[in-house]
């Protein structure tokens, strides 16, 4: 098995093998959690500096059971009735953090190549800004679903000099949403402005200087913290090998993984309160932990992003991406 990825990871001159790995995982009623547990431990360089931040939203107490019993797994625990919902459950996660030099956030679907760990930090220090983050969307496993864990094509699929880069889509409401599109032939990580919520790695005070905001509800997970970590100074950077996965659906007759369902009735005092809570970020007016920064203005944010929140329009740079082509560095 031999492809640019693997020879990308043969070629690290001194490996970090031994800086530790926090893995932040959000899990509500998601079978694969455990799958995915297991491949960041099987396909790890060293399985042990990998710990895991896991606030389980599920009432499956076997489940419970078996990542309680891992001595390096931390866990949160609500039932599936009293779920917060995705941004209280990555606060959650943040306050597991113990030591550990970096902090992987994710979600509960998730398969990972071979070496991730030794290749995300290499990229990471690749970026030669203390204040990176390497984030993009990951690629869908759903055509691989059957295979175990932490099967081989997972690792011989890593695509060859590809970025997968976080770019507008559309406006949902007054929500900006984002997706992934390729850029190929790159051979550095590119610089980009949006996260993708499913993989961001860091060193661990990222989490310290901007913890996930609890009083965010689902919507506006990624599109908040973009804001947040922009004006704090942190920088993003799309990296140019993905070695993480993502479940993005299931279409091969298997029961569909239960997701939080937040068009329920119930959850509109909590969507309500998003969307005040986002208006509040976007005025700077949030004095909190969960504000905005120093470094750089939300005004900064919106002209460099190209988004025009009030009038739902943006940029075309905004749809493919090139943010830093022409501008110069904020």
């Amino acid at each position: 098995m031999s492809n640019k990825y693997l020879d990308f990871v043969s070629e690290i001159a001194e490996p970090d093998m031994t800086s530790r790995i926090c893995i932040q995982i959000p899990a509500y009623c998601d079978s694969e959690l455990i799958p995915t547990v297991t491949s960041f431990l099987m396909t790890a360089a060293n399985p042990k500096r990998i710990s895991f931040a896991i606030c389980l939203q599920d009432d499956d107490m076997s489940k419970l059971a078996y990542i309680k019993s891992l001595s390096n797994c931390r866990v949160t625990h609500f039932s599936k009735n009293d779920a917060p919902g995705l941004c209280a459950a990555r606060y959650e996660c943040n306050q597991l953090i113990e030591d550990e030099e970096y902090v992987l956030h994710c979600d509960s679907h998730m398969r990972a190549a071979k070496c991730w760990d030794i290749t995300l930090i290499r990229l990471l220090k690749e970026c030669g800004d203390s204040k990176a983050i390497l984030s993009g969307y990951p690629l869908d496993y759903e055509p691989y679903f059957r295979l175990i864990s932490y099967d081989d094509t997972f690792t011989e699929k890593v695509p060859d000099d590809t970025a997968l880069v976080s770019v507008f889509s559309r406006f949902d409401g007054d929500m900006p949403r984002f997706r992934g599109i390729f850029k190929h032939g790159v051979t550095s990580n590119i610089r980009g402005l949006f996260i993708s919520g499913g993989c961001v790695f860091a060193r661990s005070y990222l989490d310290k200087l901007c913890p996930s905001d609890p009083e965010m509800f689902f919507m506006a997970d990624e599109f908040s913290m973009d804001i947040r970590y922009y004006t704090h100074g942190f920088n993003v950077y799309h990296p140019r090998f993905m070695p993480i996965w993502h479940l993005y659906g299931r279409t091969d007759g298997d029961t569909k993984a239960e997701r939080f369902n937040t068009s329920d009735a119930s959850c509109d005092i909590r969507r309500e309160r998003e969307k005040q809570r986002m208006k509040a970020l976007l005025a700077s007016s949030i004095t909190s932990e969960f504000g905005i920064g120093t470094v750089r203005t939300v005004d900064d944010f919106l002209q460099h992003s190209g988004l025009d929140i009030l009038h739902h329009t943006c940029q075309e740079f905004a749809k493919s991406g090139d943010f830093f082509a022409e501008r110069e560095f904020l």
